[in-house]
């Protein structure tokens, strides 16, 4: 399933959307491609894009050929014709009055009016009543050039509106970028349907904001205009691992982007051996449906959309069991054995045999006040906002003890026991036995596909937005590294196996 994401825009912020191509063009995503939430009083809290519209399939632009054509002609209100502007980044207004034919528009922009070659052109599918845009982007300074708008009804295009002409400005002077303050550059944010809240500093005489997130490593991006220095993100996919940059607009144009940061939605699980062979399993969980599958193992239901899997051996007879943590309750299901709640929205389910009995046992992070809740155990706070749990032995055997890295930092710490550093920010967290030995610290590190154990070896395998999901798949002593490539459905497991299993936007529950 794709995840919506939520972006606050005041409703007569924002009309039209729209990515960069790579011929340097602009597009605005149709409304098909878009996903648009209002709120109780009916203003919109959601504009979040993935793919321009000419991605789409036919089905998803309207079928061709619905309508006999359109016979309104859209009006131009601004910018003046002839008109010198004073700005590099112009809003253009439109109305398009209102045909009942009408399935899209689209506007040219060229620097002669016979519109060709074309500078840039945008295509939406809003085609009625008044209209604005403002390109992502700025145009060149001191150039006249030529607009115009139609509308379009199906497979067929309408009149032209006039031709308007006007010169951009010169001599002003563009924002200084903004500084990112929150989240820091690799750090762990909440999971499910909790507030992701990114933030930059402020900059002198803007007036507004413009914010992409993007998913590190894939093409596509989400973009919003904000007047304010802050932007909240809903129902992000779970580990997954995103990059986001701002850049400021002032009355000249806009100014340079901000440094590029990235955060990620961990998972946690505590086992991933389904069958008990004493090897890891390639297995994903589809949230939508619900559907577990198991490779060459099972497939059934249990679950469902927006719960977080949390398998583990929660009974002691080494093998995992499916299992789900449900943060809108705090729900834990354990298939087959047992239903309880603990934690709620915004914990990070944190499952691991804590007490050295054998069996997995229930627990949270709260990232936003440190505090750890180990289920009829123990209560205590260690770690900030932003740091990633990684419970686990981590070299020093028996039960699973509390440890959490802080990728902005590189640290890793052990609670009671020890602080180290290793890595950097915008790595994640692989500790593993990857030698058959005690587990240690290990990092991977998505931009080069470098993964590298403390004080053991460093190696290249996977990158972009390939989640790792290291295990024993194959029954030797120590861990594999191992990626799962959603875009395809690739596990790729170094020196084991490369298969196909599983689709985009499925959660591995390997380990």
């Amino acid at each position: 399933m794709k995840k919506k994401i939520e972006v606050l825009i005041p409703a007569a912020a924002v009309i039209f959307l729209a990515s960069l191509t790579a011929a340097g063009s602009e597009t605005a995503i149709s409304p098909e491609a878009a996903v648009m939430e209002t709120g109780p009083a009916g203003e919109v809290r959601s504009r979040g894009f993935e793919f321009p519209a000419e991605k789409l399939s036919p089905e998803e632009t309207g079928p061709p050929g619905r309508c006999a054509g359109c016979l309104t002609t859209p009006a131009l209100l601004a910018p003046a014709d002839g008109g010198a502007l004073t700005t590099i980044a112009p809003l253009f207004q439109w109305d398009l009055h209102n045909d009942p034919e009408a399935t899209g528009m689209q506007l040219w922009i060229s620097l002669n009016a016979g519109f060709s070659p074309l500078v840039t052109s945008m295509n939406s599918s809003q085609p009625t009543g008044e209209g604005s845009y403002r390109w992502s982007d700025n145009f060149s300074p001191a150039t006249t050039y030529y607009w115009r708008v139609r509308l379009v009804c199906g497979g067929e295009n309408g009149p032209w509106s006039e031709t308007r002409s006007f010169t951009s400005g010169s001599g002003g002077t563009l924002p200084a970028a903004p500084a990112p303050i929150s989240p820091y550059s690799g750090a762990a944010v909440p999971l499910g349907s909790s507030t992701v809240r990114l933030s930059w500093s402020a900059v002198a005489g803007t007036e507004d904001y413009l914010v992409r997130r993007v998913v590190f490593g894939r093409p596509g991006s989400y973009v919003s205009t904000q007047a304010g220095t802050f932007v909240e993100l809903y129902d992000l996919d779970e580990n997954t691992t995103y990059e986001w940059w701002v850049r400021a607009r002032n009355s000249y144009g806009y100014g340079a982007e901000s440094a590029r940061r990235q955060f990620r939605q961990p998972l946690v699980l505590e086992s991933g051996d389904y069958d008990g062979d004493g090897s890891g399993d390639i297995a994903v969980f589809r949230d939508s449906t619900g559907l577990w599958a198991v490779r060459g193992v099972t497939r059934f239901y249990f679950g469902s959309d927006y719960d977080i899997p949390v398998s583990g051996d929660y009974d002691g007879d080494g093998t995992a069991r499916p299992a789900v943590f449900r943060p809108g309750s705090g729900l834990w299901a354990v298939r087959g054995l047992t239903r309880f709640y603990f934690g709620g929205e915004g914990d990070l389910p944190i499952p691991a045999d804590y007490d050295g009995d054998g069996s997995c046992d229930a627990g949270i992070f709260r990232g936003g006040n440190g505090l750890w809740a180990l289920r009829g155990l123990t209560r205590f706070y260690y770690g900030v906002s932003g740091d990633a749990p990684v419970p686990g032995d981590l070299g020093l055997g028996g039960p699973a003890r509390p440890a959490l890295f802080r990728a902005s930092t590189g640290l890793w710490a052990i609670r009671s026991v020890t602080r180290g550093y290793y890595g950097t920010g915008g790595d994640w967290p692989v500790p593993g036995d990857y030698f058959g030995e005690d587990s240690a610290p290990a990092v991977f590190r998505g931009s080069s596909g470098l993964w590298a154990v403390m004080s053991r070896t460093r190696l290249y395998f996977g990158g972009g937005a390939d989640a790792p999901v290291p295990a024993d798949y194959d029954g030797a002593a120590g861990d594999n590294p191992a990626i799962f490539r959603d875009s395809t459905g690739l596990w790729a497991v170094r020196g084991v196996t490369r298969v196909y299993f599983g689709k985009e936007d499925d959660l591995p529950v390997t380990r």
